[in-house]
């Protein structure tokens, strides 16, 4: 189960009894970037204890708790700067593979055609009359080919 701890970390996307993190969405990030940036400033909703620069009991602001918040939201511009950077590589890595895969099947295509020609003159070759006849010749040298 998650709790509200675990979704201010960050761990929202965990999977129970797994090491794995499940892929969140970039507006996930910035709902919860903005929010805190409100409260950081004052002027949003309350998240999970005082935030509008006084303290729980009413008196001396929490210097504290927009620390943390600023933390958060430090940690929550980190990991959606990473999680960019991430996707823009692995789309790389991925235009750059469909161009190496295109590149290979086009060879193979080639290729194919290419043993397809040899093979197609080997058959012509040993249907060949004279072909046949310097088969018969070697045969009766004893050297067959």
């Amino acid at each position: 189960m998650i709790t509200e701890q675990d979704r201010a970390r960050g761990l929202r996307g965990r999977e129970p009894d797994s090491d794995r993190i499940a892929p969140r969405s970039t507006s996930e990030h910035d709902d919860k970037e903005k929010t805190l940036a409100t409260a950081v400033a004052g002027q949003g909703p309350e998240i999970g204890g005082s935030l509008n620069g006084v303290g729980p009991r009413g008196g001396k602001p929490s210097a504290g708790r927009a620390g943390e918040i600023e933390a958060e939201l430090f940690d929550l511009k980190l990991k959606l700067q990473e999680s960019q950077e991430r996707e823009k590589r692995l789309a790389e890595r991925t235009s750059v593979a469909e161009e190496r895969l295109e590149d290979a099947l086009s060879k193979e295509h080639d290729l194919r055609i290419q043993i397809h020609r040899y093979a197609e003159f080997n058959r012509a070759l040993k249907k060949s009359r004279p072909w046949r006849m310097i088969q018969f010749l070697r045969r009766l040298a004893g050297r067959e080919w």
